[in-house]
């Protein structure tokens, strides 16, 4: 084999192995930037959280949150406002038992309560409390969110009616509750004594931080760099 051959054999496996290595980097620059946006775009905070330990319903209707910034509106709950014995289902750490609010008889059905959350800088919102009901009381609960021109179902679900119980509702589909004031309803309806109850505790809306710019730039410009590397290799 001449040395011409020889040359132009050694330049192109040479070339092979820069572009090789190109690639490996830009993969791997494209892998770590994307696991970093990734772990950021998952990970999930705490938007507000309510304990419900210091209730006044009837005196003070609005209950700010104890954690974010968020208001429970009993108002619509009217006389009918009532405080029961908490739990620590779903509590931050820290937060005791406490107290729990709650509703009772007949004359409550369809009685409702709002919750308001500020989801500025957040995305894909979760809902979780602790709720149960008597024996009587309300065995339909429906949530809803506000649309901006109605209010619309969620999910209606019925409280354990023997134990109290962590509940879940998902609102990662409902973008119109993201980056602003998010509006929920939970109106109670299906009481059928005079005493029958139902209460919820431990209210925790959840979300995941919406990525910075800054931090989608530098992803955008580290594939921008790889790719740069990879064309003049």
């Amino acid at each position: 084999m001449g040395k011409n051959t020889k040359s132009r054999v050694g330049n192109h496996r040479s070339s092979a192995s820069r572009n090789t290595r190109s690639r490996a980097h830009i993969v791997g620059v494209a892998l770590v930037s994307t696991s970093l946006w990734s772990a950021s775009h998952a990970q999930a905070d705490v938007v507000a959280f309510w304990s419900l330990n210091t209730l006044n319903p009837l005196g003070a209707p609005n209950i700010m949150a104890d954690v974010g910034k968020g208001t429970i509106d009993v108002s619509g709950f009217g006389l009918d406002a009532q405080v029961y014995q908490g739990t620590t289902l779903n509590a931050e750490s820290g937060f005791t038992a406490g107290t729990a609010l709650g509703l009772a008889g007949m004359s409550a059905n369809g009685s409702h309560l709002d919750v308001a959350i500020d989801t500025v800088g957040f995305m894909d919102l979760s809902m979780t409390f602790a709720s149960r009901r008597s024996a009587t009381g309300f065995a339909s609960v429906t949530v809803q969110y506000w649309r901006g021109d109605l209010w619309a179902d969620v999910e209606t679900f019925s409280p354990n009616a023997l134990n109290w119980e962590v509940r879940m509702i998902d609102l990662t589909s409902l973008d119109a509750l993201e980056g602003g004031v998010a509006l929920l309803r939970f109106t109670f309806d299906g009481a059928t004594g005079s005493t029958g109850s139902a209460r919820i505790d431990n209210l925790s809306v959840t979300g995941s931080v919406v990525p910075a710019p800054a931090a989608l730039s530098l992803f955008a410009c580290c594939v921008a760099r790889g790719t740069r590397r990879r064309r003049i290799d």
